[in-house]
């Protein structure tokens, strides 16, 4: 979902917009085992676009997922393990393995952390 809001001013025109996406939750694979599910997030993106009047210039301020929320680009690849799994497989620092006897772990591809920055632009036509 999107909003936004021209307000013309004497120099050019600002326009402000907010948008909202929620994701359901997702299966990385044809069968939906619990291993393979990523749970449904939500998003806000803010955006703010200054173009003057004769429409050759414009600068947008923009930030992306505002709230820093984890997001998940597809559902999860699992893999069953046993014996013994590197410690950074299991969120842990180093180059110690873990023993496991047995069990399963899901890998995610998760969204971009919060960003933000400024484009300039100028048109020649």
């Amino acid at each position: 979902m999107n909003v936004n809001y021209t307000l013309e001013m004497p120099t050019g025109s600002l326009t402000g917009s907010v948008s909202y996406s929620w994701r359901s939750e997702q299966f990385g694979s044809i069968f939906n085992r619990p291993w393979y599910r990523s749970p449904s997030y939500d998003q806000w993106d803010l955006r703010a676009t200054w173009a003057s009047m004769d429409k050759k210039y414009s600068v947008i301020g923009f930030i992306r997922n505002v709230g820093n929320t984890v997001g998940y680009e597809g559902g999860p690849s699992a893999s069953r393990v046993d014996g013994f799994v590197p410690a950074h497989a299991l969120g842990g620092v180093g180059t110690d393995s873990v023993p496991v006897l047995e069990g399963i772990t899901s890998s995610y591809s998760i969204t971009p952390p919060r960003t933000y920055g400024i484009e300039l632009q100028y048109r020649f036509f």
